[in-house]
């Protein structure tokens, strides 16, 4: 851990007594965490190849079950439509897809095992608030919010997304997963991180 991250950290803490300062200490604490992991692959330069890191503003939407109903026109065979049950997944996976494909055309697509870090901001409800601030009450964790919802179907949103942009041929490419997490933080958003790994070499302390 640097010297600066230090400095920033205690910055942070020192300079501002409300209650909000400890999730800006969590989420500090949570990415020099995953920071060095991340060492783990830069020191060992035949095991990354090349990478792509984008961010993606929104409330994250997890995927959700998915449900299927019959549409018949006149004339027509009738057929199956397959929709979510979450109204607002399409346009948070449309947002997620036209970054990606962003990264694609610049980076082109990922064709081998590639290492995946997803890291989700969430906004806290209201009424985790009072008239003073944050509640002392209020939990640390996004565990049991409607915003939140299950950590794997909100990764497995952003999985789909990334195929359907081609940035990879197919989400079973991602045979690692690091610094993926749900925190709470004042801009709701999708961090996403996308290496490069080698066939043969694992990370550090895996087999």
């Amino acid at each position: 851990m640097s010297q600066i991250d230090l400095e920033a950290i205690s910055a942070r803490l020192h300079g501002d007594q409300n209650l909000v300062t400890l999730d800006r200490l969590r989420l500090d604490v949570a990415f020099l965490v995953a920071r060095v992991k991340e060492l783990e692959f830069t020191e060992r330069p035949a095991q990354c190849g090349r990478s792509v890191e984008f961010r993606v503003a929104g409330l994250p939407v997890p995927q959700g079950s998915m449900k299927g109903h019959v549409i018949q026109k006149q004339g027509q065979k009738p057929r199956v439509a397959v929709t979510s049950d979450n109204v607002n997944l399409k346009s948070w996976r449309a947002a997620v897809t036209e970054e990606a494909q962003a990264m694609a055309r610049f980076h082109g697509c990922f064709t081998g095992p590639v290492l995946l870090g997803v890291t989700f901001t969430l906004p806290r409800p209201d009424y985790h608030y009072g008239r003073r601030g944050l509640l002392p009450s209020a939990p640390g964790w996004p565990v049991k919010t409607k915003s939140g919802s299950d950590l794997d179907k909100l990764v497995r949103s952003i999985c789909d997304s990334i195929t359907d942009a081609r940035l990879w041929r197919d989400d079973k490419q991602v045979v690692y997963i690091d610094r993926t997490g749900k925190f709470y933080g004042e801009l709701p958003g999708v961090r996403i991180v996308i290496r490069e790994l080698s066939d043969v070499i694992a990370p550090s302390g895996k087999s």
